[in-house]
């Protein structure tokens, strides 16, 4: 099943096996390698899960997010690898890799390289708190690089989205979170370290699979984990779920039983240091880790040998299949057709009735007559076949179910075997009534791709022009639609086949369109877009083309939801929808469409209702002309009710912008004016001040009967001494404070009002500090070139210098302006803060 199309199937043997033993002989840790069917994990292991406390957000929701919860995972781990622990080189395998992994021409190789670069010059400072969009649009280019290299695909530009201030918003509060777990639970020792289990040295590179001698193929499992600290091991999932997987623990466990000795020792880490396995989810700011100590010895031994077994078994089957895959061929020597047929169909010679079955038959059966190659019926049960007038449904039947099988799929249906037997018939000719006239301008459809060199394959509703690119027919509205769809979540619609052609061949990254295997010259074909297009003008002028310039004419039910019974609702030809983002809809009716024309393929009822023996269809013709005019009408209304809105919209946000700019400078002046406080700068000094808060609904600190001096001094020598993150995690009571006014010589007595002021404004400060980084000093003396103290900063970051208020009034002390002023004229570069701590209000000053 295509990644692309999931009614794609790959149906020719010889690429379905080489496929096949790739993926045996080279099994990555993220695919969780330990399959339950062998041995399970342990289930008793205790857990720890941790909420971290640092922000109030709870979990991060992936609704508005712009871009899909894999490339945001992977935007995140490589966002912490640059910006965190200024890793530039993060993508430098990437550099060195063979073209053909990465890129499939030398302009996407040259693009990837210039992004390498970029990368390594714009975000050697680069720091949470002034990423840039374009910095982090940087990073998701080439994370999506990094997913092809990953899957074996091509890079694509299609998966790449402009991201919107909602999703810049969430990557931040999320990088916040993967700060602050480091800051708690320590640095990397190793960041992107290596994971290599196998019994012997593996191969080096896929392709080589086949010169090599049988004796020497080994299955192996490899991976590159994303953090190892020196005593845990850690790995970061950006999920939505609350809960930790079986599936998480057990890749943890494989990455510490494939640890590579040599890479641990050039980093100084010892393997027996290594105590914890933690999963850190940046989504929920939840840490679930354990030890490993806790797994038993029984349960550590239980796990290697059911590791080893299932590499045994996987080189076991690589083996088989390059022994004997061509003998398998050649074993088939078929005097006849008839002998041919019954090979391919072991059921040809049954007569009508109910027949036990034997399982190697219904697989041969798929593999064979049905192309479902690979399909096995994993159920337990007996199986059985009805057979009667030449159709087929197949069974299966448990002690508590009977079930109708699909491939190797099962459905609980609620009759016995008789009953089945009985109407066969009837449900046969009325599904054929209903979609036999579609059935057959899908097959006429086919032929006309081939036509133009498409590779023709039907699949449900959609016959594929090449790989991307396909044509699908309406079993509801009789609507053609000729698409390009490089995911399942994304399509481009096209109003002709030229236009399609066309465009893939200025924008495709490969010129190569189709490629297919022609059964009769045991050959493969490949042609360029342009060599499909010269094919399709060609046949044009002949006359050869009905169906794909829509030009036809086709007989539906109207009642096709009495047969397709399982679509919830149907996509009508007035609802029309944006093409780049929409639903499923299309592609469940192809599916539900495929296991329909089982009937007509192979003679095989793969689904099964009631209502269909009652159903009578209500056929009408659909003229094709007619309903393409009335889409591009449609779709011509849409867009400019679209455009429409958008230039409603952008003037809305402009009005908005300008009120929101008004009011601001308004409350501003409102506040310094009717207050009349002495201390506060009037008038055109407003205007230099941009104010805003860290908290949400942050109450007011009564500090008016506070020592303030007091406070200040405190605060400066915790922060000092402690840092905010120890403070955190400390006790901070009354004898707290008074040991730390003792040690500093300072004679104040403290009551509950101060101790509580204390402790809020360390919670504040923290939140400065969250969006600022830890300060490089608090409580410093700026002085000038000739040594005189110009003024004084209470906090000193990287790219700010903030001065603490403490009164509870709105405005800014005319001292402490001038001051912060002062200083930022020899501390150059730096924003100038003045955070009023009772207020919780944060002035910027120009």
């Amino acid at each position: 099943m295509n990644e692309m199309d999931e009614n794609r199937i790959i149906d020719k043997p010889q690429v379905l096996t080489n496929i096949r033993i790739q993926q045996l002989l080279f099994e990555n840790v993220t695919k969780i390698y330990i399959p339950n069917s062998t041995v399970k994990f342990p289930l008793n292991i205790p857990v720890q899960k941790i909420i971290l406390d640092n922000d109030k957000l709870g979990t991060i929701s992936d609704k508005d997010q712009c871009i899909s919860n894999s490339l945001m995972g992977t935007l995140i781990d490589y966002l912490t690898r640059i910006v965190i622990f200024h890793r530039t080189d993060a993508f430098d395998f990437l550099e060195s890799g063979p073209i053909n992994s990465v890129t499939s021409n030398l302009q996407d190789r040259e693009l990837l390289n210039s992004l390498i670069e970029k990368c390594k010059n714009d975000m050697q400072d680069s720091a949470i708190s002034t990423l840039t969009k374009d910095q982090i649009e940087l990073i998701e280019e080439l994370c999506i690089f990094e997913q092809c290299f990953r899957s074996g695909r091509s890079f694509s530009m299609n998966a790449f989205n402009s991201l919107d201030d909602i999703t810049i918003t969430k990557i931040k509060q999320m990088l916040y979170r993967s700060k602050y777990f480091f800051d708690q639970y320590g640095q990397p020792a190793i960041i992107d370290y290596h994971c290599f289990i196998s019994e012997r040295e593996p191969i080096d590179f896929p392709e080589d699979y086949l010169n090599k001698k049988i004796k020497d193929l080994r299955a192996q499992i490899i991976g590159d984990g994303d953090y190892l600290l020196n005593d845990a091991i850690v790995d970061f999932k950006v999920s939505i779920n609350t809960r930790e997987s079986s599936a998480w623990k057990k890749q943890l466990w494989v990455y510490y039983l494939g640890l590579i000795p040599e890479e641990l020792n050039d980093y100084g880490v010892k393997k027996e240091n290594i105590q914890w396995l933690v999963n850190f989810n940046p989504r929920t700011n939840v840490i679930f880790k354990f030890n490993i100590s806790t797994i038993s010895e029984r349960g550590k031994i239980n796990l290697l040998i059911g590791i080893f077994n299932d590499l045994e078994a996987s080189t076991f089957q690589v083996k088989t299949l390059v022994n004997n895959y061509l003998d398998s061929l050649n074993e088939r020597d078929i005097s006849t057709a008839e002998q041919a047929a019954f090979i391919r169909d072991p059921f040809k010679k049954y007569k009508d009735g109910i027949w036990r079955i034997l399982r190697d038959e219904y697989e041969r059966f798929q593999w064979n007559f049905a192309k479902r190659y690979g399909v096995r019926c994993k159920y337990n049960g007996k199986l059985y076949l009805v057979k009667r007038n030449g159709y087929y449904i197949f069974f299966i039947k448990s002690n508590k179910n009977l079930c109708i099988l699909h491939g190797g799929a099962r459905r609980i249906v609620h009759h016995d075997l008789q009953y089945f037997y009985d109407t066969l018939p009837l449900y046969v000719e009325n599904m054929k009534k209903a979609f036999g006239p579609y059935n057959q301008v899908l097959h006429e459809l086919s032929k006309e791709v081939k036509q133009f060199h498409g590779e023709g394959r039907l699949h449900g509703c959609i016959v594929d022009i090449d790989f991307y690119d396909h044509v699908y027919l309406d079993p509801i509205t009789a609507e053609l639609k000729i698409y390009s769809a490089p995911s399942m979540t994304q399509r481009k619609v096209y109003s002709s086949v030229p236009l399609l052609l066309n465009d893939r061949q200025i924008n495709s990254e490969d010129e190569i369109g189709s490629t297919f295997y022609d059964e009769i010259t045991d050959q493969f074909y490949t042609y360029t877009y342009q060599q499909m297009l010269d094919a399709y003008r060609k046949n044009e002028k002949l006359g050869n083309f009905t169906l794909v310039n829509n030009e036809y004419k086709l007989a539906l039910p109207t009642n096709a939801n009495d047969f397709l019974f399982e679509l919830k609702n149907t996509d009508g030809l007035a609802e029309i929808k944006e093409e780049q983002f929409y639903d499923h809809n299309m592609y469940t009716k192809s599916r539900i469409m495929n296991m329909i024309q089982s009937i007509f393929n192979y003679h095989t009822v793969c689904l099964w209702n009631d209502h269909i023996l009652t159903a009578k269809p209500q056929m009408r013709l659909y003229d094709a002309g007619e309903i393409k005019r009335k889409r591009l009408e449609q779709q011509e209304a849409l867009k400019k009710a679209n455009i429409q809105r958008q230039k409603a919209k952008e003037q809305a946000q402009i009005l908005q912008r300008k009120k929101d700019s008004e009011s601001r400078v308004y409350e501003l002046i409102h506040n310094f004016d009717e207050m009349q406080y002495r201390r506060t700068y009037k008038g055109k000094h407003v205007k230099e001040v941009k104010v805003q808060s860290l908290l949400s609904h942050a109450r007011k600190l009564k500090t008016e009967k506070c020592n303030l001096g007091v406070i200040r001094k405190l605060l400066e020598l915790a922060i000092r001494n402690y840092t905010l993150a120890k403070l955190k995690n400390m006790i901070l009571n009354r004898d707290f404070w008074i040991k730390l006014i003792d040690s500093s010589q300072y004679q104040y007595t403290l009551d509950s009002k101060d101790i509580a002021v204390l402790n809020e404004s360390i919670a504040r400060i923290d939140k400065l500090i969250q969006e600022y980084g830890i300060p490089k000093e608090a409580g410093m003396a700026v002085k000038d070139n000739d040594e005189c103290a110009v003024g004084f900063v209470d906090l000193c970051f990287n790219n700010a210098i903030v001065n603490l208020d403490f009164l509870d009034l709105k405005g800014i002390q005319v001292k402490m302006l001038k001051n912060v002023r002062s200083c930022g004229a020899v501390v150059k570069g730096k924003q100038l803060l003045i955070y009023n701590v009772a207020m919780d209000n944060l002035y910027f000053v120009k």
